[in-house]
This record gives C-alpha cells, structure tokens and sequence, in this order.
C-alpha cells in the first residue's frame, strides 16, 4: 500500500472493523495466524480492510490501533509519509517466532 499524497504523523490512514475470534479457533492454521491481530489479549482479529495489505518493516511508518470494545481499528501514521512511500506496519515478535524457514503459504 502506497501514500497518493502526503500523510502527516498522527493522521488516521484507514479505518474499519475487526473479526475477532477465540486463539483455540485457529489452532490448526498457520495461514489465518499471518493475517490475525491481537485483539484482547487473550483472542485474536482479523482486521478487515486495506490495512490488511500492508507489508512489514520494522521501523514502520504507521500503526494499528484496535478498540477491542468497539470491535474497529485505526492505521495511524507513526510519522510523516511522503507521496509515494509505501506504507508499513511492524507485524511484531510473535510473528516472526513462527516462521518455519521451509513454510509455503499457497
């Protein structure tokens, strides 16, 4: 995902809802955890919306903010992005530990 103009830092990017479901619920699926989002501590979301596509980096430009109450999400700009810069977000510790080298995702 890419900025079409300049976003200044704290500017809201996207926004929208989450999908929450139980942690046991994706047990079985490697693919779902690549996608899923902490949403409450115990559970996990998907968040549904163009924030999705962003790839990672781990000085990341923008952020995610869920309100695990509302069941919504905020991409907020971690600092100004200039026209053109391509948007990311910092996918965190826990998805980088489960990573398997050898892991296909087709």
């Amino acid at each position: 995902m890419f900025a079409t103009g300049k976003i200044n830092r704290g500017s809201v990017i996207d926004r929208g809802y989450v999908l929450p479901f139980s942690d046991d619920a994706n047990s079985d699926s490697n693919l779902i955890d690549r996608y899923a989002f902490d949403y409450d501590g115990e559970n996990r979301c998907l968040v549904l919306g163009i924030t999705s596509l962003c790839n990672h980096r781990f000085d990341a430009n923008a952020e995610i903010e869920i309100d695990d109450d509302a069941g919504t999400y905020r991409l907020l700009a971690a600092r100004d992005i200039k026209r053109g810069e391509e948007i990311f977000v910092d996918y965190g510790d826990d998805y980088w530990n489960g990573i398997n080298e050898t892991e296909t995702w087709a």
